[in-house]
């Protein structure tokens, strides 16, 4: 079985009950009883499901199924609340309430206790993973969202359109996604004749951020935001820059990963596995004391304000830049990513070591530019890239990479290699879970387990787990201008109507077929039985599973 990052608790939970419905299992059926694994601490805060029906509203207006339940979740509790105040769940909800504000409104040294931290899988090959920072306790979880909404509403007027992510949405127009950053390269391409292309990678960004320049970006986004609106105080509230604070403080990386967390890590799961922190670097920056305040939590939600904040001097001096050249140039920044295109390649390269100097103000080391030259799979190894001509002469490359997408000179759409390949060993690593299971589950009277599904039914169960997966749970006659939410293939819903290398996404409807078929040929060793329970219809059954359920099928 392939090696997998760990799971979160309501994803052990699903697959607990994919398998418990196959077999008789002892350890799924406890994962299913146990509170933990079923996020009953949040189920508690809220009334019962068959109470939501009555304010559920009558007209969707484009609302997915996720924001529809979100909207009827809080009418609900909006009006049960004040009903019925002293409900079981009510009464537990004010509890949160009131500890959440008396945390946020009334501690002075209110401080966010040492995250958890999870060793996701980065590079299989070289055995490095990267360290996701959680917090167990729930209000802690609150305190960091909603801090983070808070921050990210009122210092957003400040940030310029050249950054992309993890922006809010305004009256008149929706927040800004990496399938719009793909329009606007592609409208560029119809536009200018030709360009030329530069990138620049920062090195481990998160684990990168020194605490003192993070927090001086967000002092300097909120006087700028004061300025802005001609106010005579701060209109950041302050509590809220000391809880952003708080949770830098709450992390290290040499502390809390290098001296904790990477020695659990060989202890439990990998014994060459290692956490890439470009120390060498650092220290042309920083002086020794100051490398224990460096790093900053990757998985929490105040995370996501924190490149915004840190890289906005840089799209400051660019756009500046832009104005008074002669000659204009499109700077687009998605969190820590960035490219340049510019028609003249001193232009690009103007722009591009200008960017430079402001990452090495704020500290930030990255990849060593270098000239792609002759173009070839070499090209995708590189991080940082000086400017190059895009197009389809020999001395050019000619595709660029942005935000998960490639995009040739003639317009030419793909996803990009990397993303194809994790998916494909997610199918694999979810195949091979399933044979792993079978195998033990016939062992009856080792593991007391019992298969009670037919061949068939186990089949059609992993089948739909694979299409749920990839591409949601589509219904036949169902029309939809885009991906359904919440699957794989609406990650990539930006290359609805576009031209797309159609062959790759079917390099992924053959895998996954031949790991049902992998199933299947496994099943016919296993005594499974022949008649199973009538819980699957047979009209619920496809006799065949094309188009409507493939992946390419979605962008066609």
């Amino acid at each position: 079985m392939q090696r997998k990052g760990k799971k979160g608790k309501e994803a052990k939970r699903r697959d607990a009950l994919f398998f418990h419905r196959i077999a008789k299992d002892k350890r799924n059926g406890r994962i299913l009883a146990d509170p933990k694994h079923s996020n009953e601490e949040i189920y508690l805060l809220f009334p019962s499901r068959k109470l939501w029906h009555s304010f559920r509203p009558t007209f969707r207006k484009g609302l997915t199924s996720v924001d529809l339940n979100a909207k009827t979740l809080f009418l609900t509790v909006r009006r049960l609340r004040e009903k019925t105040p002293y409900a079981p769940w009510a009464i537990r909800l004010n509890q949160l309430v009131a500890t959440v504000k008396k945390c946020v409104l009334d501690d002075k040294n209110f401080e966010f206790p040492p995250p958890r931290v999870i060793a996701v899988a980065k590079d299989r090959a070289k055995k490095t993973y990267r360290p996701i920072a959680l917090f167990d306790r729930l209000e802690d979880k609150v305190i960091d969202c909603l801090t983070a909404r808070y921050l990210r509403e009122v210092l957003d007027p400040v940030f310029l359109s050249s950054c992309w992510a993890f922006r809010c949405r305004t009256k008149s127009s929706n927040a800004p996604t990496t399938h719009d950053a793909l329009n606007k390269l592609l409208q560029l391409r119809l536009e200018k004749k030709q360009l030329y292309v530069a990138e620049c990678d920062i090195r481990s960004f998160f684990d990168c951020v020194s605490h003192k320049v993070a927090i001086d970006s967000i002092n300097e986004l909120a006087t700028l935001r004061t300025n802005q609106l001609g106010a005579s105080e701060n209109v950041v509230d302050e509590r809220a820059l000391k809880i952003f604070k708080a949770y830098l403080n709450s992390y290290s990386f040499r502390k809390t990963i290098l001296n904790d967390a990477l020695s659990r890590l060989r202890k439990k799961k990998d014994p060459a596995g290692e956490f890439p922190w470009p120390l060498s670097e650092l220290r042309k920056f920083h002086d020794e004391s100051s490398l224990d305040e460096i790093g900053v939590p990757q998985g929490g939600a105040l995370s996501c304000l924190v490149a915004n904040a840190v890289l906005h001097k840089a799209d400051e001096a660019l756009d500046n830049l832009c104005k008074e050249g002669g000659e204009r140039f499109e700077y687009l920044r998605y969190c820590d990513d960035m490219i340049l295109l510019a028609e003249q390649e001193n232009i690009c390269r103007q722009a591009f070591d200008l960017y430079v100097q402001e990452l090495n103000k704020k500290c930030l080391p990255m990849h060593d530019p270098k000239h792609p030259g002759t173009y070839g799979l070499s090209f995708y190894d590189g991080k940082s890239h000086l400017p190059y001509r895009w197009g389809p002469e020999d001395d050019s490359i000619p595709w660029i990479q942005f935000v998960g997408y490639q995009i040739r000179h003639d317009g030419l759409v793909r996803i990009r290699l990397k993303s194809l390949k994790k998916e494909l060993r997610k199918i694999t690593s979810t195949a091979d879970e399933l044979i792993v299971f079978l195998k033990l589950s016939a062992q009856n009277e080792v593991l007391e387990r019992r298969i009670r599904k037919s061949k068939r039914q186990i089949i059609h169960r992993f089948r739909q787990k694979l299409i749920s997966m990839s591409v949601g749970r589509m219904k036949l006659g169902l029309v939809r201008s885009e991906p359904m939410p919440m699957c794989w293939a609406s990650g990539f819903r930006g290359l609805k109507e576009k031209r797309v290398v159609f062959s790759s996404l079917k390099i992924l409807d053959r895998h996954r077929e031949r790991q049902i078929a992998r199933v299947a040929k496994r099943l016919k060793s296993l005594g499974t039985p022949r008649y199973g329970s009538a819980e699957i219809q047979s009209q619920k059954v496809h006799k065949f599973y094309g188009h409507p359920f493939s992946y390419w099928g979605q962008f066609k």
